[in-house]
């Protein structure tokens, strides 16, 4: 198997393991740094921070997870109700996003981001009223393969807005 191969599948399973890992891992020694995940999108990835904001020239500043991932908002979840409208199969392509603590980067304000328990028991984190999610098909950190899915799926903006472009 050529090296290249064998390189593509382990970049394939660490992204995968980073995608999939919601804690956060405190660092002793957090570093900083902006990591180009793709032409046109940035993402400030610090250990210490389970939210982070993230920069893409077509939808702008936007909420992701600590190692990058996207994070969204479902619009058929009522905004400030911290009940979850996604459930069974929805929720598997549309996991839940929580954070068992709570770190976050300045810009954004730790009374917007309120835990709640879904009615299966499970714990997830919404910002300012809206329930947050990750998209199964991102593929990478950075990734907005979610965005404007089925005109209900949508990145959310530091700000608390969320963008339909």
């Amino acid at each position: 198997m050529p090296i290249v191969a064998i390189l593509a599948v382990l970049v394939l399973i660490a992204g995968a393991a980073l995608y999939f890992s919601h804690g956060t891992i405190m660092a002793s020694n957090p570093t900083t740094s902006i990591t180009s995940v793709s032409p046109t999108t940035t993402v400030q990835q610090t250990s210490n921070f389970s939210v982070n904001i993230a920069h893409s020239s077509s939808v702008g500043s936007y909420l992701a997870n600590k190692t990058g991932w996207t994070l969204y908002i479902y619009a058929n979840d009522v905004q400030g109700s911290y009940i979850s409208a996604c459930y069974d199969q929805c929720a598997v392509t549309s996991p839940p996003f929580y954070a068992t603590s709570l770190s976050i980067p300045s810009g954004l304000d730790r009374s917007s981001f309120i835990p709640f328990k879904r009615s299966d028991g499970t714990m997830q984190l919404s910002y300012n009223g809206y329930p947050l999610y990750y998209y199964t098909y991102d593929t990478a950190p950075g990734d907005m393969k979610g965005q404007n899915v089925g005109h209900v799926w949508y990145v959310i903006a530091p700000s608390g807005v969320y963008t339909t472009t």
